[in-house]
């Protein structure tokens, strides 16, 4: 499995502390300069050269008076996906578990300017709303209860997925589905009867895609991305 890890640079000839983040990709690490670590939002991101296996490890002073580093997190990564306008990765280090997302910047004159993003937070946030929604009232008729248990075994399989995810572990990206025929007979029951219950459906159904569409392997189309079966 390849390794990543992310030091603290500090003393940089230009002034600016950062953090690095070094992933290994054919016996060099892929690098890129990050102004913090939370990455709750999209943040600037410069790629820099390919630098040496040994920053893997090192601590301490960088010649030509570059400054210091010292390591933040390390350990192994996942690669989600990784194409030539995005790469998504799945860290476990030591001390945190978590997906980046890394993008070219659109429109960028400069092919080094990237952003970084923290992709298990917005999927953190829909899964923690849809486990505090309230439990669905069994359905007022019969004809009903197969879309009842259908919505409810999708939705049990997504969360799932979902904590996989956030746990930075393997995904099967296969079984990010969501049923559209589902969907439409919910609609459907609805347009004939705006009952409380169909409402309710209605509303976690929407939930559940909204939790799929995070739970990706990558946020945008790159016909250049490797991506995992």
């Amino acid at each position: 499995m390849a390794r990543f890890t992310i030091s603290h640079h500090t003393g940089a000839t230009d002034g600016k502390d950062h953090f690095d983040l070094f992933l290994e990709r054919s016996g060099k690490l892929k690098s890129w300069r990050l102004p913090d670590t939370d990455l709750m939002e999209p943040s600037p991101a410069l790629m820099t050269p390919d630098h040496d296996l040994k920053y893997l490890t090192y601590e301490g002073k960088l010649s030509g008076s570059k400054g210091s580093v010292a390591i933040v997190d390390s350990g192994n990564y996942i690669e989600d996906t990784w194409g030539t306008s995005g790469i998504q990765v799945a860290l476990t280090g030591k001390k945190s578990r978590r997906r980046l997302w890394l993008a070219r910047t659109a429109g960028a004159k400069d092919s080094a300017e990237w952003t970084a993003e923290d992709v298990t937070l917005p999927a953190r946030r829909i899964t923690t709303t849809l486990l505090r929604e309230p439990a669905p009232e069994p359905p007022p008729t019969a004809d009903l209860e197969p879309l009842a248990e259908a919505l409810v075994e999708e939705e049990r399989a997504l969360v799932s997925l979902a904590e996989r995810f956030l746990k930075a572990d393997a995904v099967d990206w296969s079984r990010v589905t969501t049923d559209t025929d589902l969907r439409s007979k919910i609609r459907g029951a609805l347009a004939r009867w705006r009952h409380p219950w169909l409402v309710a459906a209605e509303r976690r159904a929407q939930f559940v895609d909204d939790l799929a569409k995070v739970v990706t392997p990558s946020r945008a189309a790159d016909p250049a991305a490797t991506k995992p079966a």
